[in-house]
């Protein structure tokens, strides 16, 4: 532990270096309504950079999907990273190309190469946040324009538009602001999420859950890529005897590899299953869409329960909630829970209800 925290340090520390030189030192036009800024480009090439989570990813499409329709020929390409490459499914029918960017040096500097020779015209940093690649690519990128959030690291960018409220505004609905200087306004436009199943997929998923044979089903995601997102075992036992108690219910366990001690012990204790472990995103997915309710701490499930209109209880750790929004579910039936501090602080008993509450708004 202590050693991932040396590195973790020495790596911001080589990426706040990094930053100090690698800048374009730009005096940003800041875009503030919508008007069709880049008169002078016709047919533009595009690349917009989304090397950062999952979640990220998936809360993309409503944005992609009116870049498309106001750029219906013009080829537009989508960066990604190792960590988001696993949901290429929710942007790819959007997308002419999809790079990577790999956890690799050598790659990262075939990556700039490759991109200089695809002479982009428009690069859109979709990141709220500075990043250190997104500063390398800004840079040495041949694009005319370079579109960004005003933020930390603004200067790398020649156009800027402002950040709407982190505490306000969904983060999906953030990214709309981009679109700004290509004469679109958001307003209070109702925006889904999708991400699209194969028909073999959703037999598959089937397969491996079998068919319903209970009132309910209920997934439950036990956490995140991070350790820190855990509601508890004692938690875990408690709120899926209550359910299982009270209603009939099919109650299926998703957990990543390194939790299956965990939920073995969990669904030895209070009857639960566990679904086959996947390294195939969409299949995870599909089984996730097999289920009536959802509960998770992890927002890539979340997105995924507001993309096929599940309802779903999330589980929050959010010290300042009006400052920076969590991650809510996007126009799907929820129960939102957010502890200040850990989730200890969540009870069963309100989950419980929730849940409850849930049930009865099932069709």
């Amino acid at each position: 532990m202590l050693l991932q925290k040396i590195l973790h340090k020495i790596e911001w520390l080589v990426k706040k270096f990094l930053n100090v030189f690698i800048q374009n030192n730009y005096s940003p036009q800041k875009i503030t309504q919508a008007e069709w800024t880049f008169t002078d480009l016709k047919n533009p090439k595009v690349l917009l950079l989304r090397h950062d989570r999952i979640g990220d990813v998936l809360i993309t499409t409503p944005f992609l999907k009116e870049l498309r329709r106001i750029l219906p020929n013009e080829e537009i390409d989508i960066l990604l990273s190792f960590k988001n490459k696993t949901v290429r499914r929710s942007v790819e029918y959007l997308v002419d190309d999809i790079l990577v960017l790999e956890n690799k040096p050598l790659e990262f500097f075939k990556l700039i190469h490759k991109i200089r020779r695809k002479r982009y015209d428009i690069v859109i940093d979709l990141l709220d946040n500075e990043s250190a690649s997104s500063n390398m690519i800004l840079k040495y990128s041949t694009a005319k324009i370079k579109l960004g959030f005003d933020k930390s690291n603004s200067n790398n960018y020649n156009f800027v538009v402002p950040i709407p409220d982190k505490g306000k505004v969904h983060i999906a609905r953030r990214l709309f602001t981009l679109l700004l200087p290509f004469g679109y306004d958001m307003g209070d436009k109702d925006i889904r999420l999708e991400f699209p199943l194969k028909k073999s997929e959703q037999a598959e998923a089937e397969k491996l859950l079998g068919k319903k044979d209970s009132e309910i089903r209920l997934g439950i995601n036990l956490s995140g890529s991070n350790d820190s997102k855990y509601w508890g075992d004692e938690k875990y036992i408690n709120f899926i005897k209550k359910v299982k108690s009270s209603y009939n219910a099919d109650v299926v366990l998703f957990a990543l590899p390194k939790l299956k001690i965990r939920a073995d012990y969990i669904a030895s204790q209070c009857g639960g299953r566990i679904a086959p472990m996947q390294t195939d995103f969409s299949i995870y997915a599909a089984m996730l869409n097999e289920c009536d309710i959802i509960l998770t701490p992890d927002t890539a499930a979340v997105h995924l329960a507001s993309a096929f209109n599940k309802p779903v209880i999330v589980l929050f750790v959010s010290p300042y909630p009006n400052k920076i929004m969590p991650w809510f579910p996007l126009n799907s039936k929820n129960k939102s829970f957010v502890a200040e501090h850990s989730y200890e602080e969540i009870k069963v008993i309100d989950v419980f209800e929730a849940f409850s509450d849930l049930v009865e708004g099932l069709e």
